[in-house]
């Protein structure tokens, strides 16, 4: 698709036209951008789109004194301003002999000189397969493709914002009705004058000028598809959407959408003359267009950011705990009462975050591998909880907000544009997200708490060794977590298998994930008959069950690598050397805990 696209946009013309340059941005876009557009799949809020592009391009949500929604309305409202305003976030610019700029972030001026002298480059590379080009090569492309990409912003509306401020507010359509008219202007004019300018009056060059500038316009939006902000069908949801360019090309509109573009350009011209008073009034009668509750709670989402005071409320949890440590022992009582208060509101917090992108996607909380641990991370979290208000143990605080911590750090690596992307086919069934996936992730969650208690266990046998009842007591606890673990591994897998066989004729292939699920439940299963049968001596569990993080960490994201199997969906990159550095700290870690609780003399064999 990414190749396809940049194949055909390559023969249109991406010349900016000049397009009149609005008064100044100072309109209030906040209730604009709660307006719809179809992207990526998903109907989704106009704030969730910018976003998505301003990271695209900039890596970030805000620019300069604009965030990402003003960045949009300027681009689509006032593209001969937008093409100067740094968004292109290029680190390697000396390459392509750009001056350092602030951020290193650049605008499309900038980027048009440095497509233009790379065109022959850019040319050849389009013939080639793109697993054949090198980093620098696929750094130039994905260049290109953001390019394109913001061109299409660009002209989105061009189709309805205001041309010539000789004629005051029209646009496009107002001129294409009277086409016929100009182009007889236009072949007089030649005809009498030849194509020489100079000979041309004011008013002859104006018509000109003009004519070139409609032919430009229709020309370069022949394939301006990325601004789907018009339904096709009005009265059916989820239906084909359509960008201005595109409904008014292909045929596609009714009265309804008519009435809608006659809206934006209402729209458009408010924002040209920066009349906040009918620019409110148009917003408002877009948005009486659409009566979706879901638009405006994804745009609530978008700016609580629920998930940074999640990791601030675990932090401060964490650093109480580690604190209360230090003091004496009354003072010591209060800050671990406080630090639990911030963990409980801390679960409370990242169970919104979910439950708001349950009701914005209509889907169970786990379909990819960043919301997977967004899912464990709180299963962990809420696990060591209840272990804390249950058995009165505060380190279960300690290693509840640790390890709510680690992993939702660790799900910034899978961190893209759109957080809430549409799935693949073979994963777009409520019913088996709701219940294989589930349940496997649960026995993820269920594992790591298994393990950091085996960490916790191996920690008292080498400060406290002599305590034989404290170890005795986490070890009970211990088994019992690893005996859940098996149980909704097991269950999770089976499902799996029973979802494989609806979906692909076959419960089992041996494909890499499900190898992954049967290796958790392998090692499970090994433990515990090997405990009972006094194969494997308490130590020895203890210290199976720490490595437990490591076989899940393999089954959930090492099998990824492979991209092998039916189930390569969920393929990742760049992740092989972050998974061999946990794996070796793990073991190293575990080992080291070992020796130093078996130099103490006591084992706790039984």
């Amino acid at each position: 698709m990414k190749r396809f696209l940049i194949l055909i946009l390559l023969l249109a013309s991406i010349t900016p036209t000049n397009i009149v340059v609005a008064k100044s941005n100072k309109l209030e876009v906040n209730d604009w951008s709660n307006l719809p557009i179809l992207h990526e799949g998903r109907v989704k809020p106009i704030d969730s789109f910018a976003r998505i592009m301003m990271k695209t391009f900039a890596n970030a949500e805000s620019v300069g004194d604009l965030n990402a929604s003003e960045w949009l309305a300027l681009s689509v409202f006032d593209p001969a301003r937008g093409v100067e305003f740094p968004i292109f976030k290029i680190r390697d610019f000396e390459r392509y002999e750009l001056s350092q700029q602030k951020n290193d972030l650049y605008s499309y001026t900038d980027l048009s000189g440095v497509i233009q002298s790379q065109q022959k480059n850019i040319s050849t590379l389009l013939k080639q397969e793109q697993k054949k080009w090198s980093s620098n090569q696929d750094a130039l492309m994905q260049l290109y493709e953001y390019y394109i990409l913001y061109s299409q912003i660009l002209r989105a509306l061009t189709i309805i914002i205001p041309l010539d401020s000789d004629d005051g507010e029209k646009n496009f359509l107002d001129y294409k009705k009277s086409q016929r008219n100009l182009d007889e202007k236009i072949k007089n004019i030649i005809k009498r004058k030849g194509t020489d300018l100079e000979k041309y009056t004011d008013e002859e060059k104006r018509i000109s000028f003009l004519s070139y500038q409609l032919k430009i316009l229709e020309d370069s939006a022949e394939n301006n598809v990325l601004f789907r902000i018009i339904p096709e069908n009005w009265e059916i949801d989820n239906t084909n959407w359509h960008a201005p360019w595109n409904i008014i090309n292909k045929g596609k509109g009714s009265p309804k959408s008519a009435e809608y573009i006659g809206i934006w350009k209402n729209m458009s011209v408010a924002y040209y003359n920066q009349d906040n008073k009918k620019w409110q009034k148009n917003i408002n009668e877009a948005s009486n267009f659409f009566a979706s509750h879901k638009l405006y709670v994804e745009k609530i989402y978008n700016v609580l950011n629920l998930l940074q005071v999640v990791i601030l409320l675990y932090g401060l949890s964490l650093l109480l705990m580690v604190i209360s440590n230090f003091i004496n022992n009354k003072l010591s009582k209060n800050i671990e009462r406080i630090s639990f208060t911030f963990l409980t509101f801390g679960i409370t917090a990242h169970s919104a975050h979910i439950f708001l992108r349950i009701y914005i996607l209509e889907r169970p909380p786990v379909g990819t591998l960043y919301e997977s641990i967004l899912f464990v991370s709180l299963i962990c979290v809420a696990g060591f909880v209840y272990m804390a208000w249950s058995q009165k143990t505060n380190i279960w605080i300690l290693l509840g907000s640790l390890s709510g911590i680690l992993l939702l750090t660790t799900a910034q690596g899978f961190v893209s544009e759109d957080t809430m992307s549409t799935l693949v086919a073979v994963l777009n069934t409520n019913f088996w997200l709701g219940t294989h996936v589930i349940c496997i992730t649960i026995g993820y969650g269920t594992c790591f708490i298994a393990s950091l208690m085996a960490h916790y266990i191996l920690v008292i046998k080498w400060i406290d060794p002599n305590n034989a009842q404290l170890f005795k007591q986490n070890f009970k606890n211990l088994k019992i977590l690893i005996i859940l673990c098996l149980l909704l591994t097991t269950i999770g897998t089976i499902l799996g298998g029973i979802w494989a066989d609806q979906s692909w004729g076959r419960f089992w292939g041996w494909d890499p994930k499900e190898n992954g699920a049967l290796l958790i439940v392998l090692w499970l299963a090994w433990l515990l008959h090997g405990c009972i049968s006094k194969h494997i001596n308490n130590i020895g569990f203890v210290i199976g069950s720490a490595l437990l993080s490591i076989i899940v960490v393999l089954a959930w994201f090492g099998v990824n690598l492979l991209n092998i199997g039916l189930h390569s969906y969920g393929f990742i990159t760049g992740v092989a050397l972050s998974i061999g550095i946990f794996c070796a700290f793990e073991i190293i870690l575990v080992t080291a805990l070992w020796k130093l609780g078996k130099s103490t003399g006591v084992q706790h064999e039984k």
